[in-house]
C-alpha cells in the first residue's frame, strides 16, 4: 500500500467520523438522551397519575339525599336537643363549644352579636325565607339576652324590637343596634334604658 493510498484511506475514515458526529449532533437522543427523556416522561406521568388520584380522593361525594327533597324551598327536619347539636360539632384541638342560649329563649336565630356590656343580641325570624307582604304585619324580632349571674348561661331575655321583617345583619351601637329589616337599615335605639327599643330611625332605604 502506497503512501497515497494510505492518505486516501485516512481521509475516507475522517469523513465517516465527521458524518457520524453530524448525525448525533442533529439527533442527540442517539447519544443516550433518549433514555433520559423517557425517564423524565415516565416521572411526569407518575406525577400526573398521583395528582389525578388525589383529586379523586378529595372530590365531593355525590349527594345521597332522597329525590323528594330536591326542589323543596323549606325542608322539615327533626328537632334536636342542645346536647345532640353540641355532639355534632367538629372543633380544632384546644377549642370547645359551650351552650349559652337555646330554645325556647331563642327561636330560628339568624344573627348574633355581643356588645361592649357582654350582652347577646340575636335576630330571629319565623318568616324566613318568605318576607311579609305589604298588606301584612311582620312578626320577627331582635332579642336581647344577658348573663346577669355570670355563670356562662344567658338566662335573662327580653324582646328588644319586634314587628320586623326578616331582620338580618345586626351591629350593637351606643344604646341600641343597627339592623336590616326589609326594606330598610334601621338604628333601633333604647332612649330610656329599659332594654326595649323606643326609637326607630331609618338610616338607609329605598
Amino acid at each position: 500500500m502506497t503512501n497515497r493510498t494510505i492518505r486516501r484511506s485516512a481521509s475516507f475514515l475522517y469523513a465517516l467520523a465527521a458524518l457520524w458526529l453530524c448525525k448525533y449532533a442533529f439527533h442527540p437522543q442517539a447519544l443516550g438522551y433518549e433514555s433520559t427523556a423517557q425517564a423524565t416522561n415516565t416521572a411526569q406521568a407518575i406525577k400526573d397519575e398521583e395528582a389525578t388520584n388525589a383529586t379523586e380522593e378529595y372530590r365531593a361525594a355525590e349527594p345521597t339525599s332522597p329525590a323528594e327533597w330536591f326542589g323543596q324551598t323549606i325542608r322539615s327536619a327533626p328537632w334536636r336537643s342542645p346536647a345532640d347539636e353540641l355532639a355534632g360539632f367538629h372543633l380544632p384541638v384546644g377549642f370547645q363549644a359551650e351552650l349559652v342560649a337555646s330554645e325556647p329563649d331563642i327561636a330560628k336565630p339568624m344573627n348574633l352579636a355581643f356588645d361592649a356590656k357582654g350582652r347577646l343580641w340575636v335576630s330571629q325570624s319565623h318568616l324566613y325565607p318568605f318576607p311579609a307582604q305589604r298588606d301584612t304585619s311582620p312578626g320577627d324580632s331582635i332579642a336581647l339576652l344577658e348573663d346577669r349571674d355570670h355563670n356562662g348561661s344567658f338566662e335573662t331575655k327580653q324582646i328588644f324590637a319586634d314587628g320586623l321583617n326578616i331582620p338580618i345583619g345586626i351591629l350593637p351601637y351606643e344604646d341600641g343596634v343597627l339592623a336590616f329589616s326589609i326594606t330598610n337599615i334601621y338604628f333601633l335605639k333604647d332612649t330610656d334604658g329599659d332594654g326595649k327599643c323606643d326609637h326607630r330611625q331609618v338610616i338607609l332605604g329605598p
